[in-house]
Order: structure tokens, then C-alpha cells, then sequence
């Protein structure tokens, strides 16, 4: 009689990540928090776009923190030669919210970065802010391989309308739920921003 074989799945794959930010602080922040997260490695860090496009090319991450406020070539200039350069990478933009960066966050949305994430707006907000590492680290979890698609705005650039940005057109192969969900959460997102800066302008109450 033949034992029947018991299948052990193996170790969990860690996801390969590199980290772009101008800040020598973040990007060692942002370090440690993924080497104390589990199942993420480190594979390069740049202080970028230009080096964040060449450690693309050589090591095809699975996942990319991009910082949009860099020197030289910027966040949203290097995003689309990392994705030529590594189309199954994941980008998550890294950004201090204030009115540009939020329209230009917008935009590389549509480029194809997966996901933006909010940077509290002093250095040791960032190092406090429990809700911000888990937030950063939750949207690192979520990715899956191949998802950095474009985000297509919504019919009159509202949630819920079409997916393809015209009445009638149905959205490109791969997107689906999936831009319509980023489209709800981009939304949502800059529109608590907005709000934020609101009640900044006004001072307490």
C-alpha cells in the first residue's frame, strides 16, 4: 500500500524592497521597520531617482518606496523608468501631503504607482506615529506581484463612475475592481487631506 504524501508548504518568500528617499533618516527608519516587520529584504536604498531607476533595473524588486520630493530626478520623473525598467514592481509613493504633492500623487496613480502613502509632516512625527508605520507597512503587505497597474480616474473624476474615465468604456484588461477600489481610496484619501488642511488654515475651535 503506497503512504499517501503529506505536503509541507515552505518558508514564506520574502519580499525584496528597495527604499527611495532623500532623507538618510527615513530611509533607515523605513529599514528598520521592515527588517522588524518579517518576510521583507532589503535589497538597496537610494537617494534618488536617478539611482532608485538603476537599482530597478538590476535587482527587479518586488515592492519600491518612492519618496516624490527628491533632488535631481524626482519621484514622479524616475516612476515610469522603474516601471519600464521593472514593470512587476509595486511603487508606493512616499510624500509629505500638501496641495502640489497631492496632484501629483494623483497623477502617478495613473502611471501606474499602486498605492501613496502619507508622511506625517516633522521627523519625529514620523518616528512616533504608530499609525503611520502601520499604515506604511500594511500597504507593503498588500501588494502582490504584478499589481502596479495604472489607476485610471473615474467618469468626471468622481468615485464610482467608469473605470476607463468615459461613460460607456469599460476599463483596460487587469483593472477592473481593482482600479475602481484605488480610484474610492485615492479619492477618500486626498479628500481627508483637504480636510486636514482646512482645519490647519483655521486653527482650533
Amino acid at each position: 500500500m503506497m503512504a499517501s504524501r503529506v505536503l509541507v508548504p515552505g518558508p514564506l518568500r520574502h519580499k525584496t524592497v528597495v527604499i527611495a528617499d532623500d532623507s538618510v533618516v527615513v530611509r533607515g527608519l523605513f529599514a528598520r521597520w521592515l527588517g522588524e516587520a518579517g518576510h521583507f529584504h532589503v535589497v538597496a536604498v537610494a537617494g534618488d531617482g536617478e539611482t532608485a531607476v538603476a537599482h530597478a533595473t538590476r535587482y527587479k524588486p518586488d515592492v519600491m518606496v518612492l519618496d516624490l520630493d527628491m533632488p535631481g530626478v524626482d519621484g514622479a520623473a524616475a516612476l515610469p523608468q522603474i516601471l519600464r525598467e521593472s514593470p512587476r514592481t509595486g511603487v508606493l509613493l512616499a510624500a509629505t501631503l500638501n496641495e502640489r504633492n497631492t496632484r501629483i500623487a494623483l497623477e502617478c496613480m495613473t502611471k501606474g504607482a499602486m498605492d501613496v502613502v502619507s508622511k506625517p509632516d516633522s521627523r519625529s512625527g514620523m518616528t512616533l506615529s504608530l499609525d503611520f508605520r502601520s499604515e506604511f507597512l500594511l500597504k507593503l503587505r498588500q501588494h502582490r506581484p504584478g499589481c502596479g497597474k495604472a489607476w485610471v480616474p473615474a467618469a468626471g473624476g468622481r468615485p464610482g463612475g467608469s473605470a476607463a474615465g468615459r461613460p460607456g468604456q469599460s476599463a483596460p484588461a487587469g483593472l477592473g475592481d481593482a482600479a475602481l477600489s484605488r480610484d474610492r481610496r485615492l479619492y477618500r484619501w486626498a479628500a481627508r487631506r483637504r480636510q486636514g488642511a482646512v482645519r490647519h488654515r483655521r486653527g482650533p475651535a
